[in-house]
């Protein structure tokens, strides 16, 4: 079963080790806008990208039924869960990173688009 999300694994370790760098290690970019930031935008896209490849992983494994007929609200819950892991995780190492509310919403958001990305393609090939 892991062969299935092999690549699902390595871009959560990629995401844990980003997360885990010290703050001063990420270049402030300022934004007109409050929220839509370079910040934001990588954290939807890293999650946009992780929870793709993790429905990917439900859909091409047997063992669980479950996950399979379910993969895409399967991928889209353990992304948004995982956000949050990662946020609470920034709180307690204590390298200059912080929990950020507005991180987990960008990190939820690109687990929604990737579940909604794979919809659409589930949609088209069928």
């Amino acid at each position: 079963m892991i062969k299935e999300f092999k690549i699902a694994l390595l871009w959560g370790i990629i995401i844990l080790f980003l997360v885990s760098l010290p703050g001063d290690y990420i270049p402030a970019v300022h934004s007109p806008w409050n929220f839509i930031t370079l910040d934001k935008l990588i954290h939807a896209g890293l999650f946009y990208v992780w929870v793709f490849f993790l429905i990917q992983g439900f859909r091409l494994q047997y063992r669980y039924p479950f996950f399979r007929s379910y993969s895409i609200i399967s991928g889209i819950i353990v992304g948004i869960v995982f956000g949050g892991l990662t946020e609470t995780w920034q709180s307690i190492i204590n390298v200059g990173r912080y929990a950020d509310i507005y991180d987990f919403v960008a990190n939820s958001a690109g687990a929604i688009l990737a579940g909604l990305t794979n919809l659409l393609l589930k949609n088209k090939v069928q």
